[in-house]
């Protein structure tokens, strides 16, 4: 069974009345109506109590009213008692809705709402009208008594009520209640004290008690009671009722797709332990989502037009890829990550039965893409970063230099090596949980990591950190400039799409060398030695071949060595020999 998140708050109306002295508006204290505010699924609804009240005797923290007085049509405690009532409706009509997995429309919970209302008194929006107090036992203004407009019509059969009998309560000075004092142990009222003088005399005991006994009832409210008389009439009357993500997308009711979508970040964020990164692409997606909506709105000239599930058919899915390729302006690559994480989004909503929407699941666009050229730095290109000499004003970069030969020599992601302590640097080895995956890896130094290890063996740093890494972002500047300087100007072409156009950049090495460009050298350089993939997996922490591929690909080297490898099999590189 499903559970829809709801809130209930009480608070006054603001009203303005002209000053009869200055002539002003000014905010209207006494006879303030108190409205009711229920919020679901990113829905609002404000419904209106009829309770009237004066301003001072309101607490809007605790949402009760705090004191009594005689020009109030209802005592203290006749008021909580009945905002109790209406909370308690709002978990009952929800609950009955919950057993079918039904988010109610703003339309189905009001007509739910008030047939729970009628059936316990309070029909239509307010309180309904009370007959009129008997003249010869109290004044009729202001009324002292009044009939319970909450009062079940079973209790007044049962003669526990009379209309024009049941008196106000004295005020408990906190809350309105009786003194405590006034309690027996079965939370009965034994007697009232000190009421007001024009209340004196009467003994409500009889009286409060019974109401106190059909208060209960009510608190046990069942979910075949007021709207529906068994669950075949609930379903009967709902029949026209379809699940939440059937609702029509442009009539502005459903927005509970922004509800799911913090659901799912909360909930899937805590159970798979995600980390900023993962974070920001669900905010970023939100964003993204967003900016469509808005773009949907211009298109159908509809400011009231909201999200829904219902919307992301075919035709909706379609219409989001269109408006990030051509109003966000992404690579056909970013468009279908996007699309991942929104059809991974609805899978866990179609999972939790939030929707019964599943076009996602078959719309697999055929997008153009090219496979990303990987960017490493060649054995010369090594030989020129490490024979550069930094001018006297950038020495800096020598530091950005060697963090990023370590890199190149160990295969480190820049948030390992950032993360990388003295206690972690052993004498042939070094160990590492990665921050990525939590994979603990052991990779072996060789020669080139530790005399750079060395280098800066006696140098102190902050949280003792084996090496001077600063941010990534001035890295990847610096590495941008250190690479340039020393010579490293070959030219790249990038050959991407953006829906059907091709566009292909030429640009210079140096502007596409980054901190992770250390890793890919690693990882190249790797299996052009010959070095198996097992064992380079060993070291990058990779779980499956999937994620090598691309290095296998560029490797032309390894490719060549291996063609010759056939000759030597034919016996041509013998027959050579032997002319």
């Amino acid at each position: 069974m499903m559970e829809i998140k709801k809130s209930v708050r009480f608070r006054l109306m603001s009203r303005k009345t002209t000053d009869n002295v200055s002539g002003k508006r000014v905010s209207k204290k006494r006879n303030l109506l108190i409205v009711m505010t229920v919020r679901y699924c990113g829905n609002r609804i404000g419904l209106s109590t009829n309770l009237h009240i004066d301003e001072e005797l309101w607490d809007a923290k605790c949402q009760r009213v705090i004191g009594d007085n005689l020009s109030m049509r209802m005592s203290e405690a006749q008021i909580n008692y009945t905002l109790e009532l209406l909370r308690n409706g709002v978990s009952s009509v929800m609950h009955k809705y919950e057993l079918f997995n039904i988010i109610p429309t703003v339309e189905q919970f009001k007509r739910s709402f008030e047939s729970y209302r009628i059936s316990f008194g309070q029909a239509g929006c307010g309180v309904p009208s009370t007959p009129e107090v008997p003249v010869n036992s109290m004044p009729a203004t202001p009324p002292y008594y009044q009939p319970m407009p909450y009062m079940p019509q079973q209790m007044q059969m049962q003669g526990a009520y009379q209309p024009g009998m049941y008196p106000q309560q004295p005020a408990y000075p906190s809350y309105g209640y009786p003194f405590p004092q006034q309690y027996s142990e079965g939370v009965r009222l034994e007697n009232i004290e000190n009421a007001h003088p024009k209340r004196a005399g009467i003994a409500p005991n009889v009286t409060f008690n019974k109401v106190l006994d059909f208060a209960q009832k009510d608190a046990d409210f069942s979910p075949n009671d007021g709207d529906f008389d068994t669950d075949d009439d609930f379903v009967e009357d709902n029949k026209s009722v379809e699940p939440v993500g059937k609702v029509n997308p442009v009539d502005g009711v459903e927005k509970d797709i922004w509800w799911a979508l913090e659901e799912f970040v909360s909930v899937l964020g805590k159970q798979n332990e995600w980390t900023h990164s993962t974070y920001e692409k669900f905010d970023a997606m939100k964003t993204h989502l967003e900016r469509f909506r808005e773009e949907q709105r211009k298109q159908l000239r509809n400011k009231k037009f909201d999200l829904s599930f219902s919307y992301f058919d075919e035709e909706g899915l379609l219409n989001y890829l269109e408006f990030l390729s051509k109003v966000e302006n992404m690579k056909n690559t970013s468009v279908d990550k996007q699309l991942d994480f929104l059809r991974w989004f609805l899978r866990w909503t179609l999972a939790k039965r939030f929707h019964n929407v599943n076009d996602f699941e078959t719309f697999r666009p055929k997008l153009k893409k090219t496979r990303n050229r990987v960017v490493f730095l060649t054995k010369e290109e090594l030989e020129k970063l490490k024979r550069y000499v930094a001018p006297d004003d950038r020495k800096n970069l020598e530091r950005v230099r060697d963090v990023f030969l370590f890199q190149c020599c160990t295969g480190l992601r820049y948030s390992d090596v950032y993360n990388l302590h003295r206690c972690d640097v052993h004498e042939d080895h070094i160990d590492v949980t990665t921050i990525k995956t939590n994979d603990t890896l052991r990779i072996e130094l060789n020669e080139e990591s530790k005399s750079i290890l060395d280098r800066y063996r006696n140098i102190t740093f902050d949280q003792d950190k084996a090496l001077p890494v600063i941010s990534n972002q001035k890295m990847n500047d610096s590495l941008h400039d250190l690479c340039r300087l020393a010579g490293i100007n070959e030219l790249v072409r990038k050959t991407y799409f953006k829906g059907k156009e091709r566009i292909d950049e030429i640009k210079p090495k140096w502007e596409l060398v980054g901190t992770h460009t250390g890793r890919r050298t690693f990882i190249c350089h790797a299996l052009s030695m010959g070095i198996p993939p097992e064992i380079v997996m060993k070291w990058t922490g990779h779980s499956d071949y999937k994620a090598m591929k691309p290095y296998i690909d560029v490797v032309d080297e390894i490719k060549a060595e291996s063609m010759k490898k056939f000759d030597a099999l034919f016996g041509h590189k013998k027959s050579k020999e032997a002319k």
